[in-house]
């Protein structure tokens, strides 16, 4: 089994800082309490998405939904469509809805509402078992402008896509994970690059993509003891992303070809997000591994190329984050347990932005030391390459450092500097 040992750190949170605010479904959206309920061997994962002004959560009763630009701060919510069926996600196109249920099974796969959610029936295509008699379907996404087009990813088999919105479907990629397979999605500025992610058997991440709606395709990231969670796509440029998993934050600049690491977070992230109206802007949110109540939220000011915790409250049971949006200057956040929350993010923490400026790093690039001066006390410094792996470890107690880096190899290494005031992550080249 893989480890992961969390790294601990402290941060005060006053009052005067962002409080995040309950708005219902605790019991409808317990991700756990589904996990133990739904029969499958396939994990439950659940996942939540905005629509004009709606936020719709998928749960194991059903999807909900609720208006955010009108009753965000209360906790009433609308049973939406498939009334007590386990739904993992779901396309709407106009009245008619397709759900991707929990099941694992030989039908209800599937369900269909051509009515706005009011009735269903199963739309399990035969197809889904021409090479296994039980199935399950783990996710589904939706090309941004052809509504009829969408895609899945099976347990049994691989990757399928459809043309007329479910009714007919092909076999496009027979490769699977297998462990975990965890995500699908369109890259909205070049709708004919697709990412499929998750972890093979043997404990190693993948990211499969295609470049041409599926004809041919290739593994483009790959990592021992990983597993790829997601990927965030750029609000407009194509060739910019950032995927994230069990700990792991990397960013590609030429549509996913090749990846580097800018991110080493105690968390396994479920979500990453941009701001679309400040693509410089990220947020980061996950769970850690074993009992943890509180709740964490990284961000990037940068692009994506460093990350630092910008929040941070204790939630009883929430165990974290499984997904994550922003709306109107607010987060809302998916919890595994504890139901859903806004957070105010022009309240954040602003002391955890000011760490990247009161921090100085030189020379970089170097072929030799690398000098450190901080105006906050350093707990310690871990290095980090561009594969994730770490090459350097020492424990501090002093605001300056030198850090010999001539052993390492050249190339893009990343220095995590923990504070009591958080965590900061800087690029730095060897040469």
């Amino acid at each position: 089994m893989k480890q992961f040992v969390p790294v601990l750190f402290f941060i005060v949170c006053s009052s005067v800082y962002a409080q995040l605010n309950y708005i219902g479904l605790k019991d409808q959206s317990n991700v756990r309490k589904a996990q133990s309920i739904v029969p499958t061997s396939v994990t439950y994962w659940s996942k939540s998405k905005i629509i004009d002004d709606y936020i719709y959560v998928s749960t194991r009763k059903g999807i909900y939904r609720k208006n955010i630009a009108t009753t965000l701060n209360d906790t009433l919510w609308q049973l939406f469509a498939f009334a007590d069926v386990p739904i993992r996600n779901f396309v709407k196109k106009n009245d008619t809805i397709l759900g991707v249920t929990g099941n694992e099974a030989s039908d209800t796969l599937m369900v269909r509402s051509t009515d706005n959610g009011q009735t269903f029936t199963d739309f399990t295509a035969a197809s889904f078992f021409n090479n296994t008699a039980v199935n399950t379907i783990l996710q589904i996404d939706q090309h941004p402008q052809n509504l009829n087009e969408i895609v899945v990813l099976h347990r049994g088999y691989g990757f399928s896509k459809s043309s007329d919105f479910g009714a007919t479907w092909s076999l496009l990629n027979s490769f699977i994970g297998g462990y975990q397979d965890w995500f699908v999605g369109y890259n909205p500025n070049d709708p004919q690059n697709i990412m499929y992610t998750g972890e093979e058997i043997f404990f190693r991440s993948y990211i499969q993509s295609t470049y041409n709606g599926g004809a041919t395709w290739q593994k483009v990231d790959s990592l021992q003891t990983h597993c790829t969670h997601g990927v965030a796509f750029h609000p407009t440029n194509k060739d910019i992303m950032v995927s994230y998993g069990e700990g792991r934050i990397a960013k590609s600049v030429n549509q996913g070809l090749t990846w580097i690491n800018t991110g080493s977070l105690p968390i396994y992230i479920y979500k990453v997000i941009y701001d679309s109206n400040n693509p410089d802007v990220l947020y980061a949110a996950g769970s850690f591994q074993g009992l943890n109540n509180n709740i964490q939220i990284y961000r990037s000011t940068n692009a994506g190329d460093s990350w630092h915790l910008s929040y941070t409250e204790a939630v009883p049971e929430g165990q974290g984050v499984l997904d994550l949006h922003l709306y109107n200057n607010k987060l809302i956040l998916y919890t595994l347990v504890n139901g859903i929350y806004s957070l105010d993010i022009g309240l954040l923490n602003v002391k955890q932005e000011q760490l990247q400026s009161k921090l100085l790093i030189y020379p970089n690039p170097s072929n030799s030391v690398v000098n450190i001066e901080s105006e906050y006390l350093l707990n310690s410094i871990k290095i980090f390459n561009a594969a994730g792996q770490q090459v350097f470890y020492q424990l501090l107690n002093s605001k300056n450092a030198t850090v010999n880096i001539e052993t390492l190899t050249m190339g893009t290494y990343f220095i995590t500097l923990y504070t009591q005031q958080g965590l900061i992550t800087r690029k730095v080249i060897k040469k």
